[in-house]
């Protein structure tokens, strides 16, 4: 549980934070693509022309393809047969062999041990650019462009527009033209409630009287009156309006400040040098430090007046994640933000934890993925590049995204009324049956393997990929307070609630951050000092006496923010994003 807490953390600060070092391709093309420009074999790393290596598999055996994926956890490592696996190996003639590494958060670790030992899986996934670049430069993966054509990869080369104009994007922009990579994992996802929001238990919020909450000051008081009814849990153990994980190294730890500003419409950087107000699409006037009436000086506040209450748990300044999970779990937080947690909230409290409406006029609930995505490789030891490149096409089909992601039709899903909808047969199986049989009858899941990710909605019917994303799967398990939250906003969904009047649900700060030039070295080290700054003095203003000392440290933070050029950070922040603006617009739905 602890892993998966710390991977679902690291895929949500992929998007916001780490994507701005994709930026850091020497190959990168600057200018913007012409559509009408025809690619075709490119020179390999070393200079010579790479030609397609002879496929030594027939067209009518099966290709054992050796896989590496992100989120990819078989049981046992070899070749995969189950109903899904099977059903793959019969639409495509490659049977899929699970490689033996690690799946956790050392891929580049791991990546760098098989590159040293060439020892790579014929798929694999590559985490970052400056690892891509690396695969280049030793002449270790395949540069794909030879292959890439109707025969071998119909959908990414165009029959499927997304696919293809994702993949192109991507060669044009960062590889001068050259396919060393297929991008997985891609799409807009269509969620029913905020990735970071203000969770509350819903039961208890009724009891309280429903407070009104338009600003962080009301929600305070809302959680100080929620806590007069409900300062102990069923243990005894005293209840907090909510804690954090302040002790967590880097960003991680100050990330509780950060979640404050996604659930009002703000996207964050890493280096506290800028901010992006996603009713704007743009990035705000000034730097969030600077700015003494910023978002983020205000999520700042946010906790200190907790604390002065005494609603702040104490242990927030010593304790990490795991320890934030742990009392969460017990029910003695009356607000947390995770979206991510509110299933396992639900299962371990026996309470509905719902997100209150947002305060603002835009909220992340949607993530743009358009032209982002997890990075695969083929390696070039690979004996069957053509097999492995038609593997990852067939995984960019509709049908071949629901297939990895759901299982097969007639035997986990059908059609209800135009729509897939998982069978009541196989939700019943979820707990009925051990982990085991379930795979024996329904399939295994492939991870990130696949073209469109899980909420995405297929194109062919309407319905999310893995279908327990759907409204009517949803709905299934909804409880009443969770009905009662519906009638409390006047909203029949989830969604609903946070979709009313609001002028942007879709954050696309990674669309832009991910196509940002690298930061010249001297800027790099200002940035890189001014985030170790901030994150060595923020909880002083946190954990302050009284609202003097707030005052003063406060200022103090923005004093010193001018020694590491912060002008000139925002400044050129401001250009560069410009400029990866301009790139990606056209591009975007």
């Amino acid at each position: 549980m602890k892993k998966s807490i710390r991977k679902s953390l690291a895929l949500i600060l992929a998007v916001l934070m780490l994507l701005s070092i994709l930026a850091g391709c020497s190959k990168a093309n600057t200018e913007t693509p012409n559509a009408g420009d025809s690619k075709t074999e490119q020179p390999a790393a070393n200079g010579d022309a790479q030609q397609p290596a002879e496929n030594t598999a027939s067209d009518s055996e099966e290709v054992v393809v050796t896989l590496w994926a992100n989120q990819y956890n078989p049981s046992e490592l070899g070749p995969q047969y189950d109903p899904i696996m099977d059903k793959i190996a019969e639409e495509t003639g490659v049977r899929i062999s699970a490689a033996d590494y690690e799946n956790g958060s050392n891929e580049k670790e791991q990546l760098a041990t098989m590159m040293a030992a060439n020892d790579l899986p014929d798929i694999f996934y590559v985490p970052d650019i400056e690892s891509l670049n690396t695969l280049i430069e030793a002449g270790q993966i395949m540069d794909l462009t030879p292959y890439w054509n109707e025969e071998n990869c119909p959908n990414l080369c165009g029959a499927n527009a997304v696919a293809s104009g994702r993949q192109n994007f991507f060669a044009d922009t960062k590889m001068d033209g050259a396919h060393y990579t297929v991008l997985m994992w891609g799409g807009t996802g269509a969620e029913d409630q905020p990735t970071v929001g203000f969770f509350v238990p819903w039961e208890g919020y009724a009891q309280a009287g429903y407070p009104e909450v338009s600003s962080l000051d009301d929600l305070v008081k809302a959680l100080a009156a929620m806590h007069e009814l409900h300062g102990e849990n069923a243990e005894g153990q005293k209840v907090y309006g909510t804690g954090a994980w302040f002790a967590d190294e880097g960003t991680w730890g100050s990330w509780c400040i950060d979640q404050i500003q996604l659930a009002m419409g703000y996207g964050v950087d890493p280096n506290f040098v800028y901010c992006f107000d996603m009713a704007t699409n743009d990035l705000t006037d000034a730097s969030p430090i600077t700015d003494p009436d910023s978002i983020w000086w205000q999520a700042v506040k946010f906790y200190y007046d907790l604390n002065q209450l005494g609603l702040l748990d104490p242990d927030s300044i010593t304790q990490k994640s795991d320890q934030w999970t742990e009392k969460a779990y017990s029910g003695r937080y009356l607000m947390t933000m995770p979206g991510w947690e509110t299933a396992n909230l639900k299962q371990n409290t026996g309470m509905s934890y719902v997100a209150l409406k947002p305060m603002g006029d835009s909220i992340t609930l949607d993530w743009s993925g358009e032209l982002t995505g997890d990075m695969y490789a083929i390696s070039s030891t690979c004996k069957n590049p053509e097999k492995a490149l038609q593997l990852l096409d067939y995984l960019w089909t509709p049908e071949g995204s629901r297939l990895a992601h759901s299982g097969i039709e007639g035997v986990g899903w059908e059609m209800v009324d135009g729509k897939a909808q998982y069978t009541q047969q196989r939700i019943a199986d979820q707990t009925a049956l051990s982990d085991a049989d379930f795979v024996a009858k329904y399939g295994s899941s492939l991870g990130h393997f696949m073209g469109y990710a899980l909420n995405v909605i297929s194109p062919v019917d309407n319905s999310t990929f893995e279908l327990s994303y759907t409204p009517e799967y949803r709905a299934s398990t909804f409880t009443d307070a969770e009905k009662d939250a519906f009638a409390h906003y006047g909203v029949d969904s989830l969604r609903g609630i946070y979709t009313k009047d609001m002028k942007n649900v879709k954050l696309t700060l990674a669309e832009y951050t991910g196509n940002m030039q690298p930061m010249p070295n001297d800027l790099q080290k200002n940035a890189t000092d001014l985030q170790n700054f901030v994150l060595r003095n923020y909880l002083s203003c946190v954990f302050a006496k009284d609202d003097a000392e707030f005052e003063a440290q406060k200022q103090n933070i923005i004093d010193g923010a001018a020694d590491y050029n912060i002008d000139g950070l925002f400044q050129w922040n401001k250009e560069e994003f410009a400029r990866a603006k301009a790139l990606v617009d056209p591009y975007l739905p």
